[in-house]
């Protein structure tokens, strides 16, 4: 997993300021955003991967020492909405295959976007 640069401008990343179709990676795999909860904190995901629970993702993680986690999905279309470059940043990032990234880590600003009420029910992943 590698963590988004966290340019605040377009011009910063090399990039138009306009974001181009968001939702899928290079290969025009399906993008999905989850909201993870862990032992260190939360942190913001793009992935590739089918599922959160995926094995061959879980197992990335596991690497990373994330052995537990609950998630949330988050909609695409929100996370376009609040992390416009970033997000162009990975999604040229992301290809070849299913990936994941990280695309925010930070608690503070994570729970500032974020209303747990919008949140839907938890995935659960690890004992």
């Amino acid at each position: 997993m590698s963590v988004a640069s966290g340019c605040h401008d377009a011009s910063h990343a090399g990039l138009p300021a306009t974001p181009g179709a968001f939702g899928r990676g290079r290969n025009g795999m399906d993008m999905k955003a989850f909201l993870l909860f862990t032992g260190t904190g939360p942190i913001l995901i793009l992935t590739t991967f089918p599922a959160v629970t995926d094995s061959r993702l879980t197992e990335r993680m596991a690497h990373k020492g994330i052995v537990k986690f609950i998630a949330y999905e988050v909609p695409i279309e929100r996370i376009r909405e609040l992390y416009t470059v970033p997000m162009a940043v990975i999604e040229a990032d992301l290809g070849g295959g299913e990936d994941v990234r990280v695309l925010d880590f930070n608690g503070h600003h994570i729970f500032a976007n974020f209303k747990l009420s919008e949140l839907g029910e938890p995935i659960r992943h690890g004992d």
